[in-house]
């Protein structure tokens, strides 16, 4: 059989090609105008949601607009505000939740440039606005900085003993010998501690002889007692040989009875006087460094607005303080602060309190159990009523004999003053 080869035209190939093109030039043109329904949908669903749906291009007048605040340096979110004859508006709610001091009954959108003094920096393509407002204008919270800290560790007890001593002797021309000997034993664990502290002492006479062993020595009982502690409330609970508390207008008298009292050792990085306060304000986000006698006590950062930084400098008597504030600009503000700290005031509320009850010890350092036969009591406590102001009192009764007085510590300017009024009778 004779194959033969067909004739084919020569216009069939383009005409194919021309064809395919249409077909895919009408795809691409359906798939365009889906695509454009789609982003049209999208656009509307979110000019809804921001409420700009009814937004007229045509209209340049007035539209809404949500922008990135940042006021004073801190970030206040999005914000929702009015474009109105070039200017740029927010109700008096919203003035109020960003921290604006309104006039009361303002319901109108106010204008932002209307508001004195206050700094706007807008950014269009960013829609982005920077408000920089001065603090009398702002309604801000008070930033506390405090370094105070009443964390402590948790105590706890092992058993144990230990003998504390201390050896003591001279000699002296005419070959005169004296040896002392001070010497404690203690015992302590849960229950508490228990000591006992006594002296020795042995004397050698000049006139001697060489060869002789002739020392005239004695040996006295001291105090005995045991405590038991309580460093959560600040308590020590003595029995035996106690010393009283006293005041700077009293003297203490040594007991052998019971002692209850407030003991501050127990907690001995906590400060019983009053502390000082600095306050201070800044308009930006800014460092902060507190300098006693001319010593870094403190530097930390706080935000726009006023603040408050409570601190424990390490001082005694009068001091002066600078407090330096740099903000975000570097520039440095430095605040200078007057002090006086005086031992005698306590905190406002701190009660400082011992009561003991006993025989008078008689002959101390001369009988080891010399005591008298009348009981004694004794009393006393201290307050701190203000930062400026702590009253106290003391009292003691025995048979025959009763004291009393009150007293207080006043603190005037850079200096304190006391006084004191006692009551005797027998």
């Amino acid at each position: 059989m004779e194959l033969r080869r067909l004739q084919t035209s020569r216009w069939a190939l383009p005409l194919a090609k021309f064809v395919i093109l249409q077909c895919l030039a009408v795809s691409a043109s359906h798939a365009v105008e889906l695509n454009d329904i789609a982003s049209t949908d999208i656009a509307d669903d979110g000019l809804s949601q921001l409420n700009l749906d009814s937004y007229n291009p045509d209209d340049d007048s007035s539209f809404d607009l949500y922008l990135d605040v940042i006021l004073n340096g801190a970030s206040a979110g999005l914000v929702h505000f009015y474009f109105r004859d070039e200017k740029l508006l927010a109700s008096a709610t919203i003035l109020k939740q960003l921290g604006f001091i309104v006039p009361p009954n303002s319901t109108e959108p106010i204008a932002l440039n209307s508001l004195p003094d206050l700094k706007i920096y807008y950014d269009v393509r960013r829609q982005t606005l920077k408000l920089i407002a001065p603090l009398s204008m702002l309604n801000l919270d008070a930033t506390v900085l405090n370094t105070r800290t009443n964390k402590r560790p948790q105590p706890s007890a092992s058993p144990g003993m230990l003998l504390n001593y201390n050896l003591y002797g001279t000699q002296t021309q005419n070959s005169a010998k004296s040896l002392s000997a001070y010497s404690e034993l203690r015992v302590f664990n849960n229950l508490g501690v228990l000591s006992s502290t006594s002296l020795t002492t042995a004397n050698r006479p000049a006139d001697s002889d060489k060869n002789s062993s002739d020392w005239n020595s004695r040996t006295v009982r001291l105090d005995t007692s045991w405590s038991k502690s309580f460093p959560d409330k600040l308590i020590t609970v003595r029995a035996g040989d106690i010393l009283t508390g006293a005041l700077s207008w009293t003297r203490s008298t040594r007991l052998g009875g019971l002692q209850i009292g407030t003991n501050f050792d127990l907690q001995p990085y906590r400060s019983t006087t009053p502390l000082p306060t600095f306050f201070g304000s800044a308009t930006l986000p800014s460092a902060v460094e507190l300098y006693v006698n001319g010593l870094k006590q403190y530097s930390g950062n706080v935000p726009a607005g006023p603040f408050e930084l409570n601190t424990a400098p390490s001082f005694s008597g009068a001091g002066t303080a600078q407090l330096v504030v740099t903000d975000a600009l570097g520039q440095s503000t430095t605040l200078n602060f007057s002090l006086y700290d005086a031992h005698r005031l306590l905190q406002p509320g701190l009660a400082d309190w011992s009561l003991e009850i006993g025989a008078v010890r008689e002959n101390y350092g001369n009988e080891s159990f010399g005591y008298g036969r009348n009981i004694a009591a004794s009393g006393t406590w201290r307050y701190g009523l203000s930062n400026r102001f702590s009253a106290e009192t003391h009292a003691e009764v025995t048979n025959g004999l009763s004291n009393v007085g009150v007293g207080g510590t006043w603190l005037l300017g850079s200096g304190w003053w006391y006084f004191i009024c006692l009551i005797s009778w027998q």
